[in-house]
């Protein structure tokens, strides 16, 4: 009984991965763009997946690191299938101005439903004439404009930066991100926000464990 159970779902499953990837309309367009075969037919290219999170020390830079191999093979635009969702990156900036001008192309993917009971429907997670109203409103504070007044803090953080490697005494900083991370927080709280280094450090402090 457990055995004809298990061959019942597996046909079924077989059947539903055949439909997704070539019955459905949404799975033959998919196919149309370029990208690596599956590894095996349910579970798409998750077994890359795999082979590169054995080599990094988190998911998501093993994540990271295959999209962007694959799409430096495939640019400007490739897909992959993680069982039956197609995940599709593009890279070029004529591709991401048709998709992104459209209103109708805002819809947020399912993953930032998890965010809706925390942030409900603000600009990270709404979409469509709502995220365009939020949006419109909020561009006035990313002109470049307003940072040529911190011009001169930029450059005084930078050239601290520069020296502290200097002072290194031909140590080779092999891991850049967070040697960055602490001169960047320090250039924004610091001097940008005006915040003292206590309120730094417990604000790195804070976000260690995150």
């Amino acid at each position: 009984m457990i055995l004809i159970l298990l061959l019942s779902v597996i046909v079924v499953l077989f059947v539903w991965n055949y439909y997704v990837h070539y019955g459905s309309r949404k799975g033959r367009l998919i196919n149309r763009i370029p990208g690596p075969a599956p590894v095996f037919p349910i579970g798409g290219n998750v077994l890359e997946y795999q082979q590169s999170h054995g080599k990094c020390t988190s998911l998501i830079q093993a994540l990271w690191k295959l999209l962007r191999y694959e799409t430096d093979f495939y640019y400007p635009i490739v897909k992959i299938w993680c069982f039956f969702v197609p995940v599709v990156s593009i890279r070029h900036p004529d591709d991401l101005k048709i998709v992104l001008s459209p209103m109708k192309h805002l819809e947020k993917s399912a993953i930032y439903d998890i965010l809706l009971s925390w942030f409900n429907t603000g600009l990270l997670t709404s979409a469509g004439d709502k995220w365009h109203a939020r949006r419109k409103i909020l561009t006035p504070a990313f002109h470049f404009n307003i940072l040529r007044q911190f011009v001169d803090i930029l450059i005084e953080e930078g050239e601290q930066m520069t020296k502290s490697l200097k002072d290194g005494k031909g140590a080779v900083e092999e891991d850049l991100i967070p040697f960055l991370s602490e001169y960047t927080l320090n250039a924004i709280c610091g001097k940008l926000l005006r915040f003292v280094c206590p309120y730094i450090c417990a604000f790195r402090s804070v976000l260690t464990p995150i």
